[in-house]
């Protein structure tokens, strides 16, 4: 029989299968197609009942009857769907060319392998030829090896939160006997081991047997990530893809440089306060102190009080002189009057009991009244002395604070500026001693990031 004849008898073959499948049966699963015939780029409903509740099933065009597996498969056309509880699930399906020649069906695969049933389906335009036996072929994720994942490239716009650019670079080795056609690749990137940040990664047009073929991706992280960044992609297989992995590190700097102005201002903000405060001391007095300095004199309780209210005797005159008043001036205004000085005059020339008596009394009052006086004042000044003592004592200990927080201050600036110049002559270094594909500036990033991590800063003022 003639190849044509061949061919001609598998798509007469497929044209009678389609007028009585578009569903399958494997045991209780069952699955069916809405129609049996479609074109590229419409899609198709596949429903299912009977399947395991709570299983993946994966929905995917295939060529060449599916014989070989996922080789005949087009990636681009594999939709994931749960089962639902009552066993059925309902998707919609891509129609594409097959990699592999029609006989085309549409695949229908539950996640633990235990069910798979094909639906056949014409796909209008696409090539046909008659079906191949089941190979030795393996499965697509046996096929694909990747050798080497990393991500290459620094920003420094990233230092200070704006999106930190990579670029993944990932090779990835065809090592079956068969070329293998719109290998799917997903990247995800974020922090953490499951990063969740969506990267366009595109898809491996076409990977020859024995062909190492390198993707380059430009990997863009969320703003305001620092530290380790994570890379996870997979490529093909949609039961179990060959999975990768790649990390960088984005050194934090702007952080760093928000805790040093932090720290700054709230020294100096100690600092100010404690400068007012010192200043406010020197200005108002002690709060026991007297408002008058020399304080009221007058006899204390201690002192003998002399009675005024005792008649004096009769042979004791008291003469009151007053000072006579101006002669009027009719040219000239009025003077204000003068005060009135009432003087109490002995002038009894004979030594009397009686006189003698007063005059000692008199000398008592005086005596009281200058010891009393001396006694405030002594007092007053002892008063201001611990006044001032104290006040001094606190303006030293201020002065000491001030003094402190300027050496951390200081301490802190030297910390920063030998973290940058270290930085550099590292990053210099680098640059000269280890040139490689990253660039100067993935010598400055590795470089910052190693200084940074050894940067132990003083603690605040105790």
């Amino acid at each position: 029989m003639t190849p044509r004849r061949v061919g001609a008898a598998g798509i007469c073959v497929l044209v009678c299968m389609s007028a009585f499948v578009g569903s399958a049966q494997a045991g209780s699963a069952r699955a069916d197609l809405d129609r049996a015939s479609a074109k590229p780029s419409e899609f198709v409903t596949v429903t299912g009942a009977g399947w395991q509740p709570g299983t993946i099933v994966v929905v995917e065009v295939c060529g060449n009857e599916a014989l070989d597996g996922a080789v005949d498969c087009a990636p681009s056309t594999a939709t994931d769907i749960g089962v639902q509880p009552d066993g059925s699930f309902s998707t919609l399906v891509p129609v594409v060319v097959p990699p592999s020649p029609c006989p085309c069906v549409v695949q229908v695969t539950s996640t633990n392998e235990t069910t798979e049933l094909r639906l056949p389906l014409e796909v209008i335009g696409a090539p046909t030829a008659p079906p191949l036996a089941r190979s030795a072929v393996p499965d697509i994720r046996r096929h694909l090896e990747v050798t080497q994942a990393e991500l290459r490239g620094s920003s420094f716009s990233g230092w200070f939160g704006f999106p930190a650019r990579r670029t993944l670079v990932v090779e990835v080795v065809n090592k079956s006997d068969v070329a293998l056609h719109d290998v799917a690749v997903a990247v995800t990137a974020g922090k953490g081991d499951a990063p969740t940040g969506y990267v366009d990664a595109g898809d491996i047009a076409n990977i020859e047997p024995g062909e190492t073929h390198t993707l380059r991706i430009p990997v863009s992280f969320d703003p305001l990530q620092f530290g380790e960044l994570t890379v996870a992609g997979s490529i093909g297989g949609a039961v179990e893809p060959v999975r990768f992995g790649a990390t960088t590190t984005n050194p934090p700097v702007l952080p760093v440089l928000l805790a040093l102005l932090v720290a700054q201002w709230l020294l100096l903000k100690v600092r100010n306060r404690l400068r007012r405060r010192a200043e406010r001391l020197d200005e108002e007095p002690p709060a026991d102190a007297e408002p008058d300095e020399q304080g009221p004199i007058g006899p204390s309780a201690d002192d003998e009080v002399l009675d005024l209210t005792e008649p004096a005797p009769d042979d004791v005159p008291v003469v009151v002189e007053l000072d006579e008043p101006a002669e009027e001036n009719p040219t000239t205004p009025d003077p204000e009057p003068e005060p009135v000085d009432v003087a109490l005059v002995d002038t009894t020339p004979i030594d009397t009991a009686e006189a003698r008596i007063l005059r000692r009394r008199a000398e008592q009052v005086a005596e009281a009244l200058i010891a009393a006086s001396a006694a405030r004042s002594q007092e007053l000044e002892e008063r201001a002395a611990r006044a001032e003592a104290e006040a001094n004592g606190r303006l030293l200990e201020a002065l000491e604070i001030l003094d402190r927080a300027d050496a951390r201050a200081i301490e802190i600036q030297e910390a920063a500026a030998a973290v940058a110049a270290d930085t550099l002559r590292r990053a210099a270094r680098q640059s000269v001693e280890v040139p490689r594909a990253g660039g100067f500036e993935d010598s400055i990033s590795n470089a910052v990031s190693k200084a940074l991590a050894e940067v132990r800063l003083p603690t605040g003022i105790d």
